[in-house]
Formats: C-alpha cells, sequence, structure tokens
C-alpha cells in the first residue's frame, strides 16, 4: 500500500429503487473526510439515474480524489523525469569537458614529442607568406 495525495473509501451501497423488486448493490467511491465517517448500517441520501441505478453517487461526499491523486502522480513522475534530465545533461557536460581537457593533452604531448618537426612547419609558413606579401608589394610599387 502506498499514500496517496487524497486518501478516499469505496463504499459498498445496498438499496431499493421505486418498482424494483429487489435490492441492488451499487459502489462509490468517496473522499475520506475528517469531519464525516460512515458506519456500516448508517441510512445515507443518494442520488442516481434512472436508467442506471447501479452508478449511484453519496450526496453531500466529495469525489475529488480522482483529479487530485492523478495530479499528485504525475508531480512525482515529473520530479523523476526532471531528475533524469539533470543527471543526463550532468553527464554530457562531464563527457564534453573530459573530451576536451584530453584532446589539448594530446596536443601537448604531440608538440613535446616533435617539437623541431611543427615548429619547422610553421616557420617555413610564415617566411613563405612574408616573401610572397613582400614580392607582392615590390610590384604594385613598380607600376
Amino acid at each position: 500500500m502506498f499514500a496517496v495525495v487524497q486518501p478516499y473509501d469505496i463504499v459498498q451501497l445496498r438499496f431499493a429503487p421505486p418498482g424494483a423488486a429487489n435490492a441492488l448493490v451499487a459502489v462509490d467511491a468517496i473522499d475520506v473526510d475528517a469531519t464525516r465517517s460512515l458506519t456500516p448500517g448508517e441510512r445515507i441520501e443518494i442520488a442516481y439515474a434512472p436508467n442506471d441505478p447501479r452508478s449511484a453517487t453519496i450526496l453531500g461526499s466529495a469525489h475529488t480524489h480522482y483529479l487530485r491523486n492523478a495530479f499528485g502522480l504525475a508531480g512525482i513522475f515529473g520530479g523523476f523525469a526532471l531528475l533524469f534530465a539533470m543527471l543526463m545533461f550532468w553527464g554530457l557536460w562531464v563527457a564534453r569537458r573530459t573530451r576536451r581537457k584530453t584532446r589539448f593533452r594530446r596536443q601537448a604531448i604531440v608538440t613535446k614529442r616533435h617539437p623541431k618537426a611543427i615548429a619547422d612547419c610553421v616557420w617555413r609558413l610564415s617566411i613563405e607568406s612574408s616573401l610572397r606579401f613582400h614580392a607582392q608589394k615590390r610590384r604594385l610599387s613598380m607600376h
């Protein structure tokens, strides 16, 4: 058994509608109210549709447990969904952060293993681009 937002009782009613030969049994679910409690054999007022007397309801009792308990259950599942989403985003954040750190570590390892090869490439590119720039500048100044 588990706790619900709005406790309720399932009440079995026995009554004889006008014109019926035998007593009928109906069932109604009502909110538990601290001010009113039903006892077996107590006479109560009921309302029912003439074409469906088994759908009788107890007059003066509340029937809010349907909606309140549904919202309570939705709140519980919503809380679990929110917690799951937060854990997913945290996991993605940690994975992304770890990937970045390992990428920078790999770059540092490559630089430490081959410092001359990388430096030579960078130096050569910078000299070639500066030579092109100066040659183009000389051509423009001659015209």
